[in-house]
């Protein structure tokens, strides 16, 4: 009724999504999966509150934070990243995970911090200028980052921790998406840590949902 019943629409000659790439508004999305051959078994509980919030449960959140190869094969992926000079932005599975990683990765070297929703906002802010500033050149993060935050030195996002939502995934991800025009790089790494959910293919269904925006 505001626009006297006109659909205002963008009037695009392709593709949206290579049209605004080529616009600078989002960015080139080059998206890799690890599999970390870990199975999890969901019991009764578990896909009820999948069924109802979306979401894992804490008891299997945490398992995972604390599966000592999966945090391997995490570290490693992110220490690649790092030798090939790219900043990461960490979405891990807790707060407890966050640290864990951090302190890992500084062990090997790498300046890295975390922040959580138990900081004061003012070191919360502390820590995100100093990844922006390039002081840190790992970020990790849990409930935190997912909207709100840009950083142009992101150069890579992994995303360790599983969700059954589309939004809060999208959320993640979009961390990366966006272009220069929009305060973040013209390329983003995305690397997506997959664990095996025997009794639950709507794990899958998060992922695939953006099939077509990871197609060049």
């Amino acid at each position: 009724e505001f626009f006297d019943k006109n659909l205002i629409s963008p009037s695009f000659s392709e593709n949206p999504i290579s049209e605004l790439r080529k616009k600078n508004i989002l960015a080139h999305v080059n998206r890799r999966v690890i599999h970390t051959m870990v199975d999890v078994s969901l019991g009764v509980d578990d896909l009820d509150k999948i069924k109802t919030d979306f979401e894992f449960s804490r008891s299997i959140i945490r398992n995972l934070s604390l599966n000592v190869e999966r945090n391997k094969i995490i570290i490693k992926a992110i220490c690649n990243e790092l030798e090939q000079g790219n900043p990461c932005l960490v979405f891990s599975c807790s707060v407890e995970h966050s640290r864990l990683l951090s302190a890992a990765l500084s062990y090997y070297g790498y300046n890295s911090s975390y922040i959580d929703c138990k900081m004061r906002k003012g070191s919360r802010k502390r820590v995100v200028e100093g990844f922006r500033s390039g002081k840190y050149d790992v970020l990790l993060n849990y409930g935190v980052l997912s909207t709100g935050f840009d950083a142009p030195r992101i150069r890579t996002i992994i995303i360790t921790r599983p969700t059954a939502s589309i939004v809060l995934y999208s959320q993640m991800v979009g961390r990366g998406l966006r272009g220069p025009l929009m305060g973040g790089g013209e390329d983003c790494n995305l690397i997506d840590i997959k664990d095996n959910f025997l009794n639950f293919g709507g794990a899958e269904e998060v992922y695939a949902f953006f099939d077509d925006y990871w197609k060049k």
